[in-house]
């Protein structure tokens, strides 16, 4: 069984911006910092427990590459204070969980098929991962209603956030 935390794996969720006023606004890397992960690749399964109220913006994103200052250290607050209480409710739902069902080859990478347990919602979703050497690199794309989740909106929705998220998942598993 291998074990990873967020001292030898990254979790990130990269957030887009839509509606009439998006220019004005910013696409977002966001960080889970508390987090658990078990691999065992002899069955092969895959199991996660990410906290909740970990969330930390990274930076904000132009075109996909950070935008130093461009958000306030308020700013910086303000989002993940409303991604905590907001988006995930961690209050209520302190973590989202994973497990795999099956994982199964597929090209140079896998296939893992799993239940996601996120805002007190479970469904089903499926990703690839990636080998790069020993970097393995999972991305699922996550539709925010599915788990009863409206994606933020400011007033009139001229400003509102699209409601798939993906979320990154990069760890390097040992020679």
């Amino acid at each position: 069984m291998l074990r990873f935390d967020a001292s030898t794996a990254a979790c990130r969720i990269y957030i887009e911006k839509a509606g009439l006023l998006a220019a004005l606004g910013h696409d977002l890397e966001v960080a889970v910092t508390r987090f658990e992960l078990q691999i065992d690749p002899a069955a092969p399964s895959a199991a996660g427990r990410f906290d909740a109220g970990s969330v930390r913006v990274v930076a904000a994103l132009e075109r996909g590459l950070p935008r130093p200052g461009a958000l306030s250290d308020r700013d910086v607050r303000d989002v993940e204070e409303r991604i905590r209480k907001d988006v995930l409710d961690s209050a209520r739902h302190p973590a989202v969980e994973f497990t795999s069902t099956t994982i199964d080859r597929e090209g140079a990478g896998f296939r893992v098929v799993g239940r996601l347990l996120l805002r007190g919602a479970t469904r089903t979703i499926a990703f690839p991962v990636r080998i790069d050497g020993p970097r393995h690199l999972a991305e699922a794309r996550l539709h925010q209603p599915d788990f009863g989740i409206r994606p933020y909106a400011a007033p009139f929705g001229a400003l509102k956030v699209k409601p798939d998220v993906l979320v990154r998942v990069t760890l390097a598993l040992p020679g």
